[in-house]
């Protein structure tokens, strides 16, 4: 299986690379854009759109690029090595994601071409308090029929639900299943408290009462489709841990190469080299789940790319719990300040492994289909 990249997929990486580099090769700038509502720069984000970054998934008679699953996972990539603080992965890969498989024509025509542009700042508003990680709604309830519809409940946390110009809402429909809807960000009867999260980020809590909202497409039970982008955003969100892991594992080395201790250097120790290469080694096998996974979202079925999904979730998930671990271990006390950046790409790392559903739980998915493999005859 090939992994390498050819030379457009290699110039898309230059040029993110050149943009969020530039952007961020302080990481008080970072810092500063993550301190300030609304939690990522907006000069950035717009510039990020001029490049096409922001219309990248979409197909070109919607205002997108029409690129694949490997081009989205190489941007997730650069944006993850600078721990970027603009909302790619909820924004274009999940809310865009939706707007894409489930809207309508003139939706998608005009949602997806504001998105591009970035004009548009969705988010998917799915999760609810008591819920994990599953594709249904039950705590946003959905009455009304043909074009009229109101929603009520409570949806928490929602990445960056209080900067959306538009959300995207799941709820029960009357008749059973989960339907999506639009709701635009000053409609009646919408509240959204927003906060700042661990790692840097914003969320918010959305409580809606008899909201207005029009069906994303039509108002039919979309769970599958739910399941199926949140496959694909979990596939994308392993390819920004792999540029978080690798940047920690990189200042990690040039650590242990300029800290002394006794008069030498802390890579003289060899424990400590043992260390850091287990770190390596982990971050490789992290590297080849997530460019897996992405090829076979690219080509495969649907169920081929939930197991992927899975798998690469799983495998990143052990590999960012270690490499975070180690490279805080590893800087010694340094490493736990708030001023200091490892500490921001750990806890990163684990805000992605919790966004989408972190380790065990998908060890527990995949643990759940072993019964579907053949038996294995034993050697003679």
């Amino acid at each position: 299986m090939d992994f390498t990249y050819d030379d457009e997929q290699q110039a898309l990486r230059e040029a993110v690379r050149g943009l969020v580099g530039k952007a961020y090769s302080d990481f008080e700038n970072r810092r500063r854009a993550a301190a300030d509502d609304p939690g990522f720069s907006e000069k950035v984000w717009t510039q990020l759109a001029e490049m096409g970054v922001l219309g990248l998934p979409f197909d070109e008679e919607y205002g997108g690029m029409g690129a694949g699953a490997i081009e989205v996972g190489i941007v997730a990539q650069e944006l993850g090595r600078v721990v970027a603080p603009e909302p790619f992965l909820t924004t274009v890969v999940l809310a865009g994601g939706l707007i894409a498989a489930a809207g309508s024509e003139e939706q998608k025509t005009e949602l997806l071409g504001a998105l591009s542009s970035g004009e548009l700042v969705p988010a998917f508003a799915h999760a609810e308090p008591g819920s994990r990680w599953q594709a249904t709604a039950s705590g946003v309830t959905a009455s009304g029929s043909g074009d009229s519809w109101t929603l009520s409940g409570v949806k928490e946390p929602v990445p960056n639900g209080a900067r959306a110009d538009l959300l995207v809402v799941s709820a029960a429909l009357p008749d059973g299943g989960t339907g999506l809807f639009v709701v635009a960000g000053d409609a009646s009867g919408l509240t959204r408290e927003g906060y700042a999260t661990h790692d840097g980020g914003r969320a918010a809590k959305v409580t809606l009462a008899d909201t207005p909202a029009a069906p994303l497409g039509s108002a039919e039970d979309r769970a599958g489709v739910i399941a199926r982008v949140l496959d694909i955003a979990r596939i994308t969100a392993c390819n920004e841990a792999i540029g978080l892991m690798e940047v920690a594992l990189e200042n990690t080395t040039a650590y242990l190469k300029s800290r002394k201790q006794f008069g030498v250097t802390l890579n003289t120790f060899q424990a400590l080299n043992f260390r850091s290469a287990d770190m390596y080694v982990s971050l490789e096998l992290a590297r080849s789940l997530a460019v897996w996974a992405s090829m076979v979202l690219a080509e495969g079925s649907g169920e081929q790319a939930a197991e992927a999904a899975s798998r690469a979730s799983f495998g990143v998930s052990r590999a960012g719990r270690h490499i975070g671990q180690e490279a805080i271990q590893l800087h010694g006390g340094i490493g736990m300040t708030a001023e200091y950046s490892i500490g921001t790409y750990t806890s990163r790392l684990t805000a992605l492994d919790h966004l989408l559903g972190d380790g065990n739980h998908h060890l527990g998915l995949l643990a759940a289909g072993i019964g579907g493999y053949d038996e294995v005859d034993p050697l003679p």
